[in-house]
């Protein structure tokens, strides 16, 4: 999967959403170009490099950085989505704080499937993602978007409660998953505009 088709459909999506999500939208184009090229300068730094000790533990130590700072990125951004959508149907100041809390302010939670169908149940208790997800028309499967989500958790916590990630998981590994999960949170405004109105 390569930066620019993600890329790509976040332009498009950004040309064809409401006003209330232009910013959210531009904030996620402008953080794909600079992990883009937080990415390329990591390449190039360990491409080719004779492993020492000293170069592993460089090495490790940045793919923990983009462990983190991707996992978190995808936080962000799939609370804000859910957010600016919910909040911006409600024309109640209490309830809009309500939902900034459950959702932005649910601290401690890594953002995986299950919890955003446990968000998602909050307004309808029929909701069950798996059946809302189209392969063709989301780019990835259930199965797809769930497993990248997950991995990313897991490197996170990984890193939080262990030191670092998980030692078999690869940067390119990392990269792949982040793409995956920047294309579920398109998947999932998607969702919310078909079925969450």
């Amino acid at each position: 999967m390569q930066y620019s088709t993600v890329l790509a459909k976040y332009q498009q999506c950004q040309g064809q959403c409401s006003d209330a999500k232009k910013d959210f939208y531009t904030n996620i184009i402008s953080y794909i170009e600079r992990n883009e090229e937080l990415l390329k300068e990591i390449h190039q730094k360990f491409n080719n490099v004779h492993i020492s000790e000293q170069t592993n533990l460089l090495a490790q130590s940045q793919k923990d950085l983009i462990v983190i700072k991707f996992s978190s990125t995808i936080e962000i951004f799939v609370k804000q989505l859910l957010n600016i959508h919910f909040a911006s149907q409600i024309d109640n100041t209490f309830i809009e704080s309500f939902i900034d809390d459950v959702i932005i302010d649910a601290k401690g939670r890594n953002v995986h499937i299950e919890y955003v169908e446990e968000i998602l149940k909050k307004f309808n208790s029929n909701t069950i993602l798996k059946n809302m997800i189209n392969p063709t028309e989301h780019s990835l499967t259930y199965a797809e978007f769930k497993t990248s989500l997950k991995s990313l958790k897991n490197n996170r916590n990984s890193v939080a409660h262990q030191g670092n990630a998980i030692v078999s998981t690869t940067i390119q590994d990392i990269e792949e998953n982040y793409l995956k999960c920047l294309l579920f949170i398109i998947a999932l405004d998607k969702i919310l505009d078909d079925n969450f109105i």
